[in-house]
């Protein structure tokens, strides 16, 4: 408590609550990782600082499992987006009629039916 740089540690002495494993950095997990109620770890450097951590107390893990329906849900939207999102803008340029003005059309008609050309060509020539 004497050096610490935290304005709370005096009133807390220290004691931060519990947390699930899952909720803490990884240099911190793995410094408590070994330790039973009681223990003390080395000393962890991450970016707020060093810290030197008493484990007071240990529950057991649950077995119970849980479901998180958002994260599957993102996973399912992350799997299908690219698809999705390719066959839509392919049904946008399908639909989509542009005029192209005659004074620009040997400049643009190269780029805009280049994908007309190669699909006409046939195959070994």
């Amino acid at each position: 408590m004497e050096n610490s740089d935290t304005q709370e540690v005096a009133q807390t002495k220290g004691a931060v609550g519990s947390f699930s494993i899952k909720d803490l950095t990884e240099s911190i997990s793995k410094a408590i990782a070994g330790l039973k109620a009681g223990g003390i770890s080395e000393p962890v450097e991450d970016e707020v600082g060093i810290h030197i951590i008493r484990v007071d107390q240990r529950s057991a893990a649950s077995s119970e499992v849980q479901f998180d329906e958002s994260a599957v849900r993102m996973a399912i939207l992350n799997e299908k987006a690219a698809d999705a999102q390719k066959k839509y803008l392919s049904k946008l340029r399908g639909d989509a009629y542009i005029k192209i003005n005659d004074t620009y059309r040997p400049l643009v008609a190269p780029i805009l039916f280049a994908d007309e050309r190669t699909a006409e060509k046939p195959k070994g020539k």
